[in-house]
């Protein structure tokens, strides 16, 4: 699948050469699969690319077996290695043997407009929030699964879950299958603004 992807990538490359003019960097949002086009269209243009990792899974090492050497490739041949955090590089330089020279971390930014203040509150509920896409790589089904054990000792719990996408109704059935549902609150897509609002509401 990621040689067409980069076909595809090296057809829009050359069209924004046409109107934007040469590159001078390739910043690649992931080695798996990104990476593969930013070495690919490194080597046609002659131009330097720099991989940006945030992939969890390169920690706890479930990747496909034949995709492990193409990484390896991917991150040797960069001429750069960004993580978004220290645990996250520690364990790409050990499974890829990057070079220190080349890696660094840079934490994911947050805008100053997102303002996050805790509210004051009037109960004893223990608030829990998790916010992101409801897709496979976000693993909401075991922070469900881990809130429902929790739920048979502790009634006073609330999880906050921000985000929507294709694993919507799978985790719903999964929260009421496993007894939690009642204590769940599904906000959906939320704007920035309410976001930092929901989770000053929550411990």
């Amino acid at each position: 699948a990621y040689y067409f992807e980069w076909l595809s990538v090296r057809k829009l490359a050359d069209s924004f050469r046409e109107e934007f003019g040469k590159f001078d960097v390739i910043l690649a949002q992931s080695a798996y699969w990104a990476g593969y086009s930013a070495m690919r269209l490194s080597r046609r243009l002659a131009v330097p690319y720099i991989v940006i990792e945030h992939r969890s899974n390169f920690i706890t090492g479930k990747l496909p077996v034949r995709a492990r050497k193409c990484l390896q490739d991917i991150f040797n041949r960069s001429n750069g290695v960004i993580a978004v955090s220290r645990s996250l590089l520690v364990a790409l330089k050990e499974r890829f043997k990057i070079r220190q020279e080349k890696a660094d971390v840079i934490p994911n930014m947050v805008s100053r407009h997102f303002k996050y203040l805790p509210a004051a509150r009037n109960d004893d509920i223990i608030r829990m929030c998790v916010v992101g896409g409801l897709v496979p790589i976000k693993r909401h089904d075991i922070i469900i699964s881990a809130f429902a054990r929790v739920m048979v000792e502790r009634k006073n719990i609330e999880l906050h879950i921000v985000g929507d996408g294709p694993l919507r109704r799978t985790l719903q059935r999964l929260s009421e299958a496993t007894g939690c549902n009642h204590a769940i609150v599904w906000h959906g897509l939320l704007h920035a603004s309410d976001v930092a609002a929901t989770m000053s509401q929550c411990d």
